[in-house]
């Protein structure tokens, strides 16, 4: 295996703190557990100091990037900000930091709760400049196709690996209004690999996707709704929003990921969709 990191640890900083660590043997990210129990007041940006640092080298080619765990971006309304702005795609770890320190907002209506010993955040260890990785987006069955209202759109690969996502219907928001759509497709990618689902730029300054990058693993193809990709969108409006018919809504590409050597392996297989890895 290529990707193995053999100069760089992950350390926690409190005895009885659960040591970040991919889910499934699939996973792309390190989810990050909470070492004490937070509470976020709604519409407030809230410091987080992460319960852990990094011991060694990380390759100058090479970078960490934090998001929000799928579930607690769609589910709660968790949001990553860089200085109080909460359109990113996500945030980067210095790993020579011995203390991380990251700012979130709450964008709910009432208190959020990250209880002791829960992930609400992952990590994934990138290339800066990464080349796209082989995938392929698929329809997914029409017994699972049926199940859902799928999202009108069409998908162009602008470039080897790289796909665009272009809106075939209007969708109009209410106001900060967030949405869920089922896109009918997944992604089929090979080992060592992860498909990031961002916000196209041209429309960046009007929505965000709740987890602000999607993050799909290679073994999520393999669970019981085939894999099956949906998106939540999230004005960023205070007035009515009007998205129109013919919008590049968002992209899809493919990148390889990197791991510790001595890192906390997983005998976890995914079984369900988002939030369901624990």
């Amino acid at each position: 295996m290529n990707n193995i990191l053999k100069n760089l640890d992950i350390v926690v900083k409190e005895t009885g703190t659960k040591i970040p660590m991919r889910s499934t043997d699939g996973s792309a990210g390190f989810d990050v557990f909470s070492s004490r129990k937070l509470v976020l007041p709604s519409k407030t940006v809230v410091t987080i100091k992460l319960p852990f640092h990094f011991v060694g080298t990380l390759d100058e080619k090479l970078e960490v990037r934090l998001f929000v765990r799928s579930s607690f971006g769609i589910k709660k309304k968790l949001r990553l900000v860089h200085q109080y702005n909460k359109n990113i795609d996500y945030l980067i770890l210095n790993v020579e930091d011995k203390n991380h320190v990251i700012n979130v907002i709450n964008d709910g209506e009432k208190d959020l709760i990250i209880n002791k010993g829960e992930h609400f955040a992952q990590f994934i260890f990138c290339e800066k400049e990464a080349k796209p990785q082989e995938m392929k987006l698929m329809l997914v069955p029409t017994e699972e196709m049926k199940k859902h209202t799928i999202l009108t759109s069409s998908i162009e690969e602008t470039i080897p690996y790289f796909f665009e996502y272009t809106l075939e219907e209007d969708l109009v928001f209410a106001p900060n209004e967030q949405k869920v759509f089922a896109t009918g497709y997944r992604s089929l990618i090979n080992e060592n690999t992860w498909t990031a689902v961002k916000i196209h730029n041209d429309v960046k300054e009007k929505l965000i996707l709740a987890n602000q990058t999607g993050v799909i693993d290679r073994d999520y193809a393999f669970t019981s709704n085939f894999g099956h990709c949906f998106v939540a969108l999230v004005s960023l409006s205070n007035t009515e929003l009007k998205i129109s018919k013919g919008t590049k809504l968002m992209t899809w590409s493919t990148e390889k990921y990197y791991v510790p050597e001595k890192e906390i392996k997983s005998n976890n297989k995914r079984l369900g969709g988002i939030g369901s890895t624990n």
